[in-house]
């Protein structure tokens, strides 16, 4: 069995082929000793050897099968030598790593089962907004209140259907609520703790179940997120008499295009490419790179602000498209709102002005209206496909091919909004209808 010392990545892993009629050949890292990776036909297994200090027993372990589950996400170069490291520690010590006392998963609480949690979500590249709702701190913690240090074992059936009865009970009514008060964040508790114990439980062989979960709705009636067709026209009327020019154009922006709040408002100039007019996305969620056609309209916002930047930010808008100043510098946008007072200094969200991302359910259903293709609007708003089948054969797969799409939704907008076109003019809304 022949050996070989190379430097471990992930393309160099995946790019070794066996010669023929070899069954399984082992290679070594040149940057961590004991670490090994033995390639076979079908699997390509981290491992490790060393010696026990103290004796003559040699040892040789398998870490992991690489891109397979790991306890921190998928086994990759990185992770398996931390876990080598580990284990060369352990024979340095004189102990064999395969008796090693192993955390009881009795002793796991809940604190660490939420960590664990949150260390997969990161090994699998979920998005940042995912990861963070998994926190000791925020409102899963405080859901498990009292047994967020205890056992997972501590946490009953009964204890929780307490809990979710909890949220419920102290929940603030809304005079706009569309469900139960409390029902969508103690339905969201709920999952959350049964994602963690699946979680543990495929890592660490939970011996018992996960606690009887809650009677929660099968579904809760979706909040107001899309401007009503009949208010299109008032929509628009408000927006320009009430918003700065700079959110006044980030509204239009992700109308128009249906981006996520976040992508809309890390757009920077050189994401801009007008010789082929075409948009690049670089804040995507799940760590993607979006390219979107532009049109008309989207070229007309973009030339307004190019100008009006100039003009409101005389040291330069440091190549963002929607800037602020923030403590003394220019920053980009973040999930601004609009605002009216309401009396004795204090304000409240304009009633007439939908969230942005209720702009971009409007977009959405627009295009539904029309009869966009499903494939065709996942790729214009950079969701993940619905059907891998659908996405080969039946979706746009350049930016050309979205051109025409694009251009449909757009029309489509204008007309609900009673504009024929919108171009940067000296008329400072820079519409006609």
């Amino acid at each position: 069995m022949a050996t070989k010392k190379i430097k471990f990545t992930t393309v160099r892993i995946e790019k070794i082929a066996l010669a023929k009629g070899t069954k399984r050949k082992i290679y070594w890292d040149a940057g961590c000793p004991n670490l090994g990776l033995s390639i076979g036909k079908r699997t390509r297994s981290y491992i490790f050897q060393g010696w026990i200090a103290g004796s003559k027993k040699q040892l040789r372990i398998t870490i992991g099968a690489h891109g397979t589950p790991g306890p921190n996400g998928l086994w990759c170069p990185d992770a398996a030598r931390l876990r080598c490291n580990e284990l060369r520690k352990l024979t340095e010590a004189g102990i064999d790593p395969r008796k090693a006392v192993k955390k009881s998963t009795a002793d796991i609480t809940w604190a660490d089962a939420i960590a664990m949690h949150r260390d997969s979500l990161k090994g699998r590249n979920k998005a940042a907004a995912t990861i963070a709702a998994f926190s000791v701190d925020g409102p899963l913690g405080k859901f498990l209140g009292e047994f967020l240090h205890m056992p997972l074992a501590r946490l009953s059936g009964s204890d929780l259907q307490k809990l979710y009865q909890r949220v419920l009970d102290t929940a603030v009514v809304r005079t706009n609520a569309v469900n139960k008060p409390g029902a969508t964040a103690g339905a969201r508790a709920v999952a959350q703790v049964k994602a963690v114990w699946n979680t543990v439980d495929r890592y660490e062989q939970l011996p018992g179940k996960c606690p009887k979960l809650p009677d929660t709705p099968d579904a809760l009636d979706p909040k107001l997120l899309r401007i009503p067709h009949e208010g299109f026209g008032l929509w628009y009327e408000t927006l320009m008499s009430e918003a700065s020019p700079v959110i006044r154009d980030l509204n239009l922006f992700i109308l128009f295009t249906g981006l996520r709040s976040a992508s809309a408002c890390a757009l920077e100039w050189r994401d801009v490419d007008r010789a082929k007019l075409v948009l690049t996305i670089r804040v995507c969620k799940g760590g993607k790179v979006l390219k979107l056609p532009i049109t008309e309209t989207m070229l007309a916002i973009l030339d307004r602000r190019r100008s009006e930047n100039a003009t409101a930010f005389p040291t330069g808008d440091s190549g963002i498209i929607f800037p602020r100043m923030h403590r003394g510098r220019v920053a980009s946008l973040k999930h601004p709102k609009i605002y009216v007072a309401t009396g004795k200094g204090k304000r409240t969200r304009h009633p007439m002005l939908i969230n942005l991302h209720g702009l971009r359910c409007t977009f959405n259903s627009v295009a539904q209206e029309i009869r966009i293709h499903l494939e065709d609007r996942e790729m214009l708003m950079g969701h993940s496909p619905s059907s891998m089948n659908a996405r080969a054969y039946v979706a746009s797969q350049t930016v050309d091919g979205l051109r025409d799409v694009a251009a449909k939704i757009e029309a489509a907008l204008l007309s609900r909004l009673g504009l024929s076109e919108i171009y940067f003019s000296e008329n400072p809304l820079g519409l006609v209808a």
